[in-house]
């Protein structure tokens, strides 16, 4: 007991903080939360990066034609995939071909 009265008296005559103490705590917390902003803009630099090369990727494998042979398989298989009747469909097919 004699010891918790003796603290709560010591509490009450510490002495103050400096006052330059005040702006070192807050540049360490703005040093801090200037980091967390920096790693989460690189980090978002890197997907929207990434992004755009998966859509560079994508667009120029669109350009690329294919050969008239392929398309027509690629057709017939689409057709044949969605339930249409092949046969019916193979000889339109043959007809518009010349086969």
């Amino acid at each position: 007991m004699l010891q918790e009265h003796d603290f709560y008296e010591n509490v009450g005559t510490t002495p103050d903080l400096p006052p330059d103490i005040y702006e070192q705590i807050n540049k360490r917390i703005s040093r801090k939360t200037i980091g967390k902003k920096v790693l989460y803009a690189i980090a978002a630099s890197i997907i929207v990066l990434i992004g755009g090369y998966t859509l560079t990727i994508n667009k120029s494998s669109r350009n690329d034609s294919l050969q008239p042979e392929v398309a027509s398989e690629l057709q017939i298989i689409h057709d044949y995939l969605n339930s249409s009747d092949l046969e019916e469909e193979l000889s339109l097919y043959a007809v518009v071909d010349g086969f």
